[in-house]
């Protein structure tokens, strides 16, 4: 097992199918995220006097938002070629900023930020 391409975890061969499969997998975890909240994609996130856009680390976005109100491991697993299996992980935070301010979910693949999902206001 190694780490492939946008730090999926790779298990099995690691031919260009296998990374497209892998690719496939994060789609898979983004399409997840979606399921939670469906109010379109964002590509940065302000949190105080910071703005934190995609590909940034986990820590960049503790330090700047702090603790997630919560946070879930998402993992799946896909069919590879040949009879192998892609394990794909990822991670979404969610943020509940008061009742004023929109709630967000963020998903990391690795280490890095790859989706930004605005919800409804939060409580």
């Amino acid at each position: 097992m190694r780490r492939g391409f946008s730090g999926i975890m790779v298990v099995g061969r690691h031919s260009p199918a296998a990374r497209a499969l892998a690719r496939l997998g994060l789609l898979l975890v983004w399409a997840m995220t979606m399921t939670v909240f469906a109010n379109g994609g964002e590509s940065s996130i302000r949190c105080g006097t910071h703005l934190l856009s995609l590909g940034a680390s986990r820590a960049t976005v503790r330090a700047a938002c702090g603790e997630p109100s919560t946070a879930r491991l998402l993992k799946t697993d896909i069919p590879g070629p040949k009879g192998t299996r892609l394990h794909v992980e990822g991670e979404l935070w969610t943020y509940d900023f008061g009742a004023s301010e929109f709630t967000y979910a963020l998903t990391f693949a690795g280490d890095s930020l790859r989706s930004i999902e605005r919800g409804d206001y939060g409580r």
